[in-house]
């Protein structure tokens, strides 16, 4: 993919990017499955894009009860405030937010980690009731 960026959008192809942008844009995607790395903007706002976006309109792929979980998710704002992070889920009635964040960390465990990176703190809401995340 490098090859292929570097010469279309790159200082040699149409000059969109600087070579440095381009590296920048392959490092985040491929550190956004394992989100271990987090070292610019772009990698914090992709990995935190792909892992908070679930709900009834993305198939993870998973196993079928956690499948299921987020089917009930009818929708998820998030918001980038002065001191924190906010992730709000609005979700069906017979939705099991215990189920699903202890069947699927990685909702709540990669917004933690850009908030930290970010320097800020992380509050997450299930229909608009804070939930207390054990650290």
């Amino acid at each position: 993919m490098r090859p292929y960026l570097r010469a279309r959008f790159g200082e040699q192809g149409s000059g969109l990017l600087s070579d440095f942008d381009v590296e920048i844009i392959c490092h985040a995607i491929a550190q956004h499955s394992s989100y271990t790395e987090i070292t610019n903007l772009v990698d914090a706002a992709l990995v935190f894009a792909d892992k908070v976006d679930l709900g009834r309109h993305r198939t993870l792929g998973i196993h079928n009860d956690i499948q299921l979980s987020a089917s009930q998710i009818e929708r998820i704002d998030y918001r980038i405030e002065e001191n924190a992070i906010i992730v709000s889920y609005t979700v069906t009635p017979d939705f099991n937010a215990y189920f699903f964040l202890t069947s699927w960390p990685k909702a709540y465990e990669v917004p933690l980690k850009v908030a930290v990176w970010l320097g800020k703190d992380c509050q997450f809401f299930v229909n608009n009731q804070r939930i207390i995340l054990p650290k």
